[in-house]
């Protein structure tokens, strides 16, 4: 996630695979504190809301070039951006815990986990 100031950035990589519009050359704006998928989190992403078509997306760093910032502004006028909506895939959901104390998992690794040591302690106990 990016947390600096807006910036005016251009695509290296050709992105046609998620976004029809999305090719080398097109220029957008790096928005700070927003993710639009689970990776979002991660450094190494930024949220740029592209101009050719208004889509916003997580896009890696390093697949954009950084335009220089205008000697007489400081930085691009601040803006009001809606928040995309996050994306989180079905397996990545918050599911409900088998004890039924209500309690949520984060990951389907988490309940897997929960489950594993709840069958090792009923199978201890036996011993």
């Amino acid at each position: 996630m990016w947390y600096g100031k807006p910036r005016r950035v251009t695509l290296n990589e050709d992105l046609t695979r998620y976004h029809r519009h999305l090719r080398p050359g097109v220029a957008g704006t790096l928005v700070p504190g927003v993710k639009t998928t689970i990776y979002g989190w991660q450094d190494r992403f930024g949220a740029v809301k592209f101009d050719c078509c208004g889509d916003t997306r997580d896009i890696v760093l390093s697949g954009l070039t950084f335009d220089p910032e205008p000697e007489d502004q400081e930085s691009l006028p601040e803006q009001e951006y809606e928040e995309p909506p996050v994306f989180v895939p079905k397996e990545e959901a918050a599911t409900f815990s088998p004890s039924g104390d209500g309690g949520l998992h984060d990951s389907v690794l988490d309940l897997l986990a929960e489950l594993i040591v709840k069958k090792i302690r009923d199978e201890g106990s036996r011993a």
